[in-house]
C-alpha cells in the first residue's frame, strides 16, 4: 500500500457481502492510512454485495458519502451583514 502519498482525507465503504471485492482490501488500506497517520474513514455496511442494491444499503451509503462530504469539502464559515 502507498498511503503515506496520499494527501486528502479517504472513504472507504465495503460492503460485508462483497464477494467481487473482498472487505479486507478496504481492512488492509485502513491499516495502511492507520501506519502513515492519514486521516480515513472505513464503514462496512451489513447485508449488501459490491452493488449495494437495495434501498437501506443505499441509504446508508449516501449518508456515508454525504457525511464525508460535508466535513471535509465545507468551505469556512461565512456571516452575510445586511445593509
Amino acid at each position: 500500500m502507498r498511503a503515506a502519498g496520499i494527501d486528502v482525507p479517504v472513504l472507504l465503504i465495503h460492503g460485508a457481502d462483497d464477494w467481487t471485492v473482498e472487505a479486507d482490501q478496504s481492512e488492509m488500506m485502513a491499516k495502511a492510512m492507520t501506519a502513515a497517520g492519514k486521516p480515513y474513514k472505513m464503514l462496512i455496511i451489513p447485508g449488501t454485495d459490491h452493488y449495494f442494491q437495495n434501498p437501506g444499503p443505499q441509504r446508508q451509503l449516501f449518508g456515508a458519502i454525504s457525511d464525508f462530504l460535508k466535513q471535509y469539502l465545507a468551505g469556512p464559515a461565512t456571516t452575510t451583514v445586511a445593509n
